[in-house]
């Protein structure tokens, strides 16, 4: 069809394009491309570590009190991510402010999610946010954020917070993973512990690293639970 010796260019874009998309195919395959939050593994077990975090990070974070009592768990978490997308600035313009203007703020890993508390058991139905308490779910700003320096949300719901420096046991598994099973992975990872006679200090949290089109066998999934001892090896 092309006359002999038609040359072809590559468009201006294309190193651009390219770049994309070989970052979208890492994700698809479980790539973490994006920052995650400095640590250092102090001990390793047989199917956990125990890791210090540095810290204080700053997180942006959103509660399920900010939402209708009849917002269902998926549908929060699906809402959550969105608002907390916005206010970095992965859909457009970000909903921050910093010094007069909007500022995007780099995606980090991973997301953490904290469950409500259980309720005790009643004879009438129990609304979740209030009974039950809070389901969060939380972004982590890049390390160069501190309180002072982090853009304000002109969302409500965002919160900004300090996360301090922690010591926590880390079980990490693979495939899709939604609170119901987090809960599951949570609490016998805590009898693995309490059998370790590694101490637990604090409520455990999920941790996702992965957007929702990595290969499921290549997600990355963790639960943390702070500690005060580390286990007996």
């Amino acid at each position: 069809i092309w006359p002999v010796g038609t040359t072809f260019s590559k468009p201006a874009c294309w190193p651009q394009t390219h770049r994309r998309a070989r970052r979208t195919m890492g994700m698809v395959m479980g790539r973490i491309s994006v920052e995650t939050p400095a640590h250092t593994i102090l001990r390793t077990a047989e199917t956990y570590q125990v890791r210090q975090y540095e810290g204080p990070l700053v997180q942006a974070q959103v509660s399920s009190s900010d939402w209708d009592t009849s917002t269902d768990e998926r549908a929060f978490q699906n809402s959550a991510f969105r608002v907390l997308a916005a206010y970095i600035g992965v859909f457009g313009t970000p909903k921050n402010e910093q010094k007069g203007a909007p500022a995007t703020i780099a995606m980090t890993a991973p997301v953490i999610m904290q469950p409500a508390p259980e309720a005790i058991a009643m004879t009438a139905p129990v609304v979740r946010g209030q009974a039950t308490g809070m389901e969060t779910m939380a972004f982590l700003l890049p390390a160069q954020f501190t309180m002072e320096t982090a853009p304000t949300p002109t969302d409500p719901r965002v919160k900004l917070s300090e996360r301090p420096p922690q010591t926590v046991a880390v079980y990490g598994f693979t495939w899709w993973c939604d609170m119901k099973r987090a809960a599951v992975e949570a609490d016998q990872f805590i009898a693995l512990l309490k059998a370790d006679g590694v101490a637990v200090a604090g409520p455990w949290v999920y941790a996702g690293y992965n957007p929702p089109w990595t290969v499921p066998f290549l997600r990355t999934n963790e639960i943390h639970v702070p500690v005060v001892d580390r286990p007996k090896l």
